[in-house]
């Protein structure tokens, strides 16, 4: 696990290296909705560890109804939440911008692509929170390699690689790019922890 934070750390390094060497705007559409990014993770973090701690009790009882249960909570947890999130961010995006008017330099310019930043932030945020769920009950079961591998190699292939192609290729003109591509990062790795939760292999890590 220590490995996959520093692959996952180091790849976000990248990305945000890449953006700031675009151009200014880039940086300052990407620095915003970062923020606000990192800001509601930690619902995501949370819900992972929420899951394995709660799931692992009742692996040790053995009782995988209690535990599909559980997971059917944490699922409709994450949509909930993530229907919390676009209240700010996707139907009254203009609080954020207000309070961004209070800064010294005027980027009014690119309230047009921090809206769409915000509205990809919240799709991301509600795919993460869903993805850190399932993955905690994986963790639950003793299959901890197969989650981090998928988050590792997700980041790295759908989000970093391409952020750095189109550096260096000059086709790195709008932002708005790498936050579809965090989009993609966090549906595939649900999908790819989801059909794993359901192929019941990480059950028997433990039982």
């Amino acid at each position: 696990m220590s490995l996959g934070h520093f692959m996952t750390l180091f790849a976000w390094y990248i990305i945000q290296t890449v953006v700031s060497h675009t151009s200014v705007d880039a940086s300052t559409v990407y620095n915003v909705a970062m923020n606000l990014n990192m800001f509601f993770f930690f619902i995501a973090g949370a819900s992972g560890r929420s899951a394995s701690a709660i799931c692992s009790n009742m692996i040790g009882r053995d009782d995988l109804k209690s535990v599909r249960e559980t997971y059917k909570f944490f699922v409709r947890m994450s949509i909930f939440v993530g229907f919390l999130i676009a209240i700010p961010l996707i139907l009254f995006p203009e609080w954020i911008i207000n309070a961004l008017s209070m800064l010294p330099d005027d980027i009014s310019h690119l309230y047009p692509q921090i809206k769409i930043a915000l509205s990809l932030v919240c799709i991301a945020i509600t795919f993460e929170t869903l993805f850190q769920s399932t993955f905690g009950v994986l963790i639950s079961g003793g299959d901890v390699r197969y989650g981090i591998i998928v988050d590792v190699t997700c980041l790295w292939l759908i989000v970093a690689t391409p952020a750095v192609c189109l550096y260096y290729s000059n086709m790195l003109h709008s932002v708005v790019i790498v936050f579809i591509c965090m989009v993609l990062r966090a549906s595939t790795a649900f999908a790819c922890v989801y059909r794993r939760y359901k192929s019941m292999k990480w059950y028997h890590k433990l039982v």
